[in-house]
């Protein structure tokens, strides 16, 4: 067999000219000279028609354009809402479910409330805080429950009947007990909602505060607020109150 000698017929050059090296930003300084490359093409083929090539654009790209603009970074996300744990307490139909109900995000109908068998815990987000609620049943058989919650809390929420004069006394009764309990961080605020300021035999706030002797708390912050659970009335401002109240606690490092 007889060496390969190359095509018959003489190879079409076509001769390009070399755009200026890309730059990050800046153009290119020009050259002294115009320098070509020559690319080889069959017979009878035209320029566009290049082997293994495509012919260049008839005007290079700008090379400040040349390399596209980093992606951004992706924005710092949140912090997480820091955690509250938060003992809600009080005697039986006080309305402390139908309280947490109402101040949740999405707000529970009155309806929907059922009384508590033992406890309940719920979780949500107030006032810069991810409360989570420990919501203890008033009912007598359970109230021993309460103790066994006290050393993790961080708050007090005690509901009181306002409209039950009756049983008074024995709230001031289960109120004393929970203060003097060995196990209740010293410190932790207390707040007190009186409920059910809708109804007609509900007595104010400071009534109730004489009648639960609430002035002789010396030893942690305390606040009573007039509420209605199931409108809502007086339960963001309780609420508010705590949360600033913990926030505060723990700036001074208490």
């Amino acid at each position: 067999m007889s060496p390969w000698r190359g095509p018959a017929r003489p190879l079409a050059v076509t001769e390009w000219p070399v755009p200026p090296p890309r730059s990050w930003g800046h153009a290119a300084a020009p050259r002294s000279r115009d320098v070509r490359v020559s690319r080889v093409t069959a017979p009878g083929r035209g320029a566009s028609e290049a082997v293994g090539a495509e012919p260049p654009s008839e005007s290079p790209a700008d090379p400040r354009r040349a390399w596209p603009a980093a992606p951004r970074p992706p924005p710092p996300h949140a912090p997480p809402p820091a955690q509250l744990n938060v003992l809600v307490v009080g005697l039986d139909n006080s309305g402390k479910t139908t309280i947490i109900a109402s101040i949740k995000p999405t707000r529970s109908q009155p309806g929907e409330v059922v009384p508590t068998v033992g406890f309940e815990v719920d979780q949500f987000a107030k006032a810069g805080l991810q409360f989570t609620v420990f919501d203890m049943s008033g009912a007598r058989k359970y109230r021993t429950l309460w103790e066994s919650y006290y050393k993790d809390a961080e708050a007090v929420i005690f509901v009181i009947d306002s409209a039950d004069e009756l049983r008074m006394p024995m709230v001031k009764d289960e109120l004393d007990e929970l203060l003097a309990h060995a196990d209740l961080p010293r410190g932790i605020p207390v707040l007190f909602f009186a409920n059910k300021k809708d109804l007609p035999t509900s007595l104010p706030p400071g009534q109730c505060a004489a009648s639960l002797m609430l002035d002789k708390i010396q030893d942690r912050p305390w606040q009573i607020v007039h509420c209605a659970a199931i409108s809502g009335d007086g339960v963001e401002e309780g609420f508010a109150w705590l949360a600033d109240t913990v926030k505060k606690r723990r700036e001074r490092g208490k």
